[in-house]
């Protein structure tokens, strides 16, 4: 799971935020390697027949055919990573935030992982308005008649989604219980209302960059490359990430007619990737 540095209240309303939040990230990560996938097979013409995935249990998506096809690799690297970034990396680092989202534990994502959460976030933020806008334009000019669908999907674009009770009132109890004491309220704002805005930090996806990361040092990626960085006099003094280290390992094996061949393997592992089912 996301370690979320805001949450600094009680175990019990830490826990539901916690879950709350690293579940609507999952679910937005699903979103985007769902698209891309739909547009890659619609581009080759398969259309819907062979989407790897829509299902809400995430039971259809094949990772290993997307995790060798180059396009929908290509395509990632294009909308969600650094400039430059390389593409042999993509999909290992894209992948690695989805695992860490899932993981039993909490962790803080390198700074590449925070730099694809906060492009997914934004372009999902991005993708919403744009569609609210589609409907809202459509139903006022005459071309969408307002339905039961159009009404369904109204509710599904907005950036805001609840908590689900009964732990959205637990979350709110303990807010209006803090209220004077550990959380500050504008002057103009009744308990309920300021209840009400540290719950919408949550729920509201737009927050997200003010709620999900400890810092914007991420941002640097647009401008630098990690071994940059890592090797820049700011990394020296700020501590934004650590240097990198050769994690290849090269050996032999036997090949055709007892020729030795050489292979250079990636040692990269998450300390995500070691947790237990």
């Amino acid at each position: 799971m996301l370690k979320i540095p805001t949450l600094d209240y009680n175990d019990e309303v830490n826990n539901i935020l916690r879950k709350f939040v690293n579940e609507r990230l999952i679910g937005i990560m699903k979103d985007v390697i769902t698209e891309e996938a739909v547009k890659l097979l619609e581009e080759r013409g398969l259309g819907g027949k062979k989407v790897p995935c829509w299902d809400e249990n995430w039971e259809y998506i094949d990772i290993m055919a997307l995790m060798d096809d180059s396009e929908f690799v290509e395509a990632l690297n294009d909308l969600y990573l650094p400039p430059d970034f390389p593409l042999e990396r993509t999909y290992k680092v894209f992948m690695g935030l989805f695992n860490l989202l899932k993981a039993k534990k909490e962790y803080v994502p390198e700074l590449v992982m925070e730099y694809i959460l906060d492009k997914v976030i934004n372009y999902r933020i991005e993708s919403l308005e744009a569609y609210e806008k589609y409907i809202c334009d459509g139903l006022s000019n005459g071309a969408i008649m307002y339905t039961d669908i159009v009404r369904k999907e109204s509710d599904m674009i907005d950036t805001v989604k609840k908590i689900p009770e009964p732990e959205r009132t637990i979350v709110k109890e303990f807010f209006l219980s803090e209220v004077g004491k550990s959380i500050e309220c504008d002057e103009d704002e009744t308990p309920d209302e300021c209840a009400e805005h540290y719950i919408n930090l949550y729920e509201d996806i737009k927050n997200y960059s003010e709620v999900c990361f400890w810092d914007m040092d991420f941002a640097l990626l647009d401008q630098m490359t990690e071994d940059e960085i890592a090797a820049s006099p700011i990394n020296d003094y700020l501590g934004i990430m650590d240097k990198k280290e050769n994690k290849e390992m090269s050996f032999s094996v036997d090949g055709d007619n007892g020729k030795q061949i050489k292979i250079k393997a990636d040692l990269e592992i998450y300390p995500w990737d070691m947790e237990e089912d």
